[in-house]
């Protein structure tokens, strides 16, 4: 009986919800410079404490402390967090030393946008075309943060007994690299479960690849390219060393499996060296990234065996090369984040799939994400088992004309507060 109440509330509120999300949407929350140059996110915290206060919350605002998060290896150091706060809600449980504990996680920053005039109408300003809610963060991931708040708000309304604790994070820098869900991990929320509502097309996804970025320089000796046979071109003893590590990549799709994730990836996003078409290339520098699976993780959950293997492809490659052997590329390491496997034999896949089931007529998807989130970080520092779960594809996430699936978004809703629901039973 009390399923069928809370799917006639969800039902009989759309609009309310929608409109919920609209008012989220048109708040200008965009991270930027990566979160080196700060971030706007405070304009969206203000409706969220706004929200929280309404439903009675304990509410915690704080900014995050590069000094404090110093010591995780998966930290962006040096953004600016002035006026940048998180903001987590908690609904006290009446029971919670034995009923189960639940973090609802989702970040409200997100990326700039630009080329207006392709819009269907400003990026701030929501529009609704076929059922779909176009506008910056409908999908990534205003959508999934609002509908969690909403999920917490039918079980309030509707005097839900509430035995365990649900903790709602709202928080910045996810675009940013993580540090906003890093800072609540650092103030010491756990639970029993964490869901993070990234857009995974209401995918119940487990797992995440963790990645390695990179920047390696190459040197050469540059001249008049008349005389290139004198000269060494750096640009192209750097496609030698590209050549070798697709090759690497070839040796991981045999080697390498997983059920839910695609084999290791390594993907060559930049390359700049030189001056002019005359002159023989004295430098290069190519940036690139590596995507690998959680069972090749070291020790403390992070990529450094990863890291050896391409340190290793490369020296191969460099000493069977007369001039590379004297000049060994040099490479840096600027970015990494470890990987994650939900590892919880609790039945909580259960109690979503079960939901999924009820609300959606069809049997869900349990899988992985070729992307990284925030659910890492939950994961691997708080211990806590952490599901990626949301409305939306992540095909619209950062690109122009972004929408979400309105019926995904209720459905989220309702799915979400029958789980909490039954999480109390």
């Amino acid at each position: 009986m009390k399923s069928k109440k809370i799917i006639n509330y969800i039902e009989e509120n759309k609009d309310v919800f929608i409109d919920f999300l609209k008012t989220l949407i048109s708040k200008d929350t965009t991270n930027i410079n990566h979160g080196l140059d700060g971030g706007n996110e405070k304009n969206g915290q203000e409706i969220i404490i706004s929200k929280f206060k309404e439903l009675g919350l304990d509410i915690e605002v704080f900014e995050p402390d590069n000094n404090k998060l110093k010591k995780y290896k998966e930290s962006s150091l040096g953004h600016n967090y002035k006026n940048r706060p998180n903001v987590v809600g908690i609904l006290k449980g009446e029971d919670k030393e034995n009923y189960k504990s639940v973090i609802l996680n989702g970040h409200i920053d997100t990326m700039p946008f630009a080329s207006i005039d392709k819009w269907f109408s400003h990026p701030l300003d929501p529009i609704i075309i076929d059922n779909k809610i176009y506008g910056r963060g409908s999908c990534d991931m205003k959508g999934g943060l609002a509908a969690l708040i909403l999920a917490v708000e039918v079980l309030i309304k509707l005097n839900c007994d509430i035995k365990g604790d649900i903790i709602i994070e709202s928080v910045v820098d996810e675009e940013g690299g993580g540090n906003g869900t890093l800072a609540c991990v650092d103030k010491g929320y756990k639970a029993d479960l964490a869901i993070v509502a990234e857009p995974t097309e209401l995918k119940l996804m487990k797992a995440h690849m963790g990645w390695v970025f990179f920047k390696m320089d190459i040197e050469g000796k540059s001249l008049h390219s008349g005389l290139k046979w004198l000269g060494v071109n750096a640009i192209e003893k750097t496609i030698k060393v590209m050549d070798g590590l697709k090759e690497l990549e070839k040796e991981w799709l045999l080697e390498k499996r997983d059920s839910i994730l695609p084999p290791p990836t390594i993907n060559f996003g930049t390359i700049n060296g030189g001056t002019a078409g005359s002159v023989v290339p004295d430098n290069c520098r190519l940036d690139f990234g590596i995507h690998f699976l959680p069972t090749d993780a070291d020790e403390n959950g992070l990529g450094s065996k990863v890291e050896k293997e391409i340190i290793d492809r490369i020296n191969l490659i460099s000493n069977g090369d007369a001039w590379l052997k004297d000049h060994k590329p040099k490479l840096t390491k600027y970015q990494e984040g470890s990987p994650f496997e939900m590892k919880s034999k609790k039945g909580f896949l259960q109690i979503f799939s079960d939901n999924f089931k009820k609300i959606r007529k069809e049997e869900s998807l349990i899988s992985g994400s070729e992307y990284g989130c925030d659910a890492r970080l939950l994961q691997n520092y708080s211990k806590v088992p952490t599901l990626m779960f949301g409305p939306g594809s992540i095909k619209q996430a950062h690109g122009i004309n972004e929408y979400l699936d309105l019926d995904q978004y209720i459905d989220y809703i309702k799915i979400i507060a029958l789980s909490l629901n039954d999480l109390n039973k």
